[in-house]
């Protein structure tokens, strides 16, 4: 018995119509991935914006720069009204970069425990806020006098020497370097934000207590 050969034109006409049909399927596709795409990169650019604008640190639930920054505003508007004197002190964590190398874990957990000493050292009226990386903000509102202001700043450095992180089985101890700005009526949020910046290059390494 013969068997029917379908004619070379037959097949070249299926496999034609078969290669159309997939390279209009792989055009669609491309069209919804490309699509998937510029989405992705949307909402990757909204939640940028969103954090950016929060008022809180995402990681150790303080204020952000920017929060930080329109709490300045609100303390140099109350100088203005009242006279009264204000400071801003800027905490750096010296080898974080060090510690922040044992891991995410031991990073996250460093910083929440710097976050944790400050917050609880503050009066309520006060701010505490993480600007980046270890380096962390408290703003001092109506202090008496601006040998105040550095004497709470030397204290709260040095509870942080004296309160060692517990991280990765480890004993961690928090060495803290810090620049204190007092700003008054007359000073701007720009201008205590960068002498501020300037106090802490400029700052020693605090001496421990026996």
């Amino acid at each position: 018995m013969s068997t029917m050969k379908r004619p070379p034109s037959i097949l070249g006409e299926t496999s034609a119509a078969v290669a159309a049909e997939l390279a209009e399927q792989y055009a669609e596709l491309l069209q919804e991935f490309q699509k998937l795409q510029v989405l992705y990169e949307e909402q990757t650019q909204l939640l940028a914006r969103l954090q950016a604008q929060a008022p809180l640190d995402d990681l150790t639930g303080l204020a952000n720069q920017r929060s930080l920054e329109a709490e300045l505003e609100r303390s140099l508007a109350t100088a203005r009204r009242h006279g009264r004197a204000h400071a801003l002190v800027l905490f750096r964590l010296q080898d974080f970069a060090t510690l922040a190398a044992l891991g995410e874990a031991t990073q996250v957990a460093i910083l929440n425990h710097a976050a944790r000493l400050l917050r609880q050292n503050i009066r309520p009226t006060d701010i505490a806020a993480r600007l980046y990386d270890g380096t962390f903000a408290v703003l001092l509102n109506e202090v008496r006098a601006s040998d105040n202001a550095f004497q709470r700043a030397a204290a709260m450095a040095e509870i942080l020497l004296q309160t060692p992180c517990m991280a990765g089985g480890r004993n961690l101890p928090l060495v803290a370097t810090y620049g204190v700005r007092p700003f008054g009526a007359e000073d701007e949020v720009a201008g205590v934000l960068a002498t501020a910046q300037q106090a802490l290059a400029e700052a020693k390494l605090p001496v421990p207590h026996s």
